[in-house]
């Protein structure tokens, strides 16, 4: 039997975004040199805090509307 290496056998490893690859990352795509930027690693981070910042308004929303009724 040949070699059966399949793709999947190295998964890339995200930051807490769960979009961009960490700098630790081995997958198939980061072996071949397509590493996130530092500036997409940046982009990222406020993306992922502004989305939280988000869900919390709205949680803090729903609470105070609850709380009034």
């Amino acid at each position: 039997m040949g070699r059966t290496l399949s793709l999947l056998a190295r998964l890339p490893r995200l930051e807490t975004d769960g979009v961009t690859h960490r700098r630790d990352c081995e997958c198939v795509r980061c072996d071949a040199g397509f590493r996130p930027t530092e500036r997409e690693r940046v982009e990222a981070r406020r993306r992922i805090s502004d989305k939280r910042a988000r869900e919390q308004a709205a949680r803090d929303v729903a609470r105070r509307e609850e709380r009034d009724s």
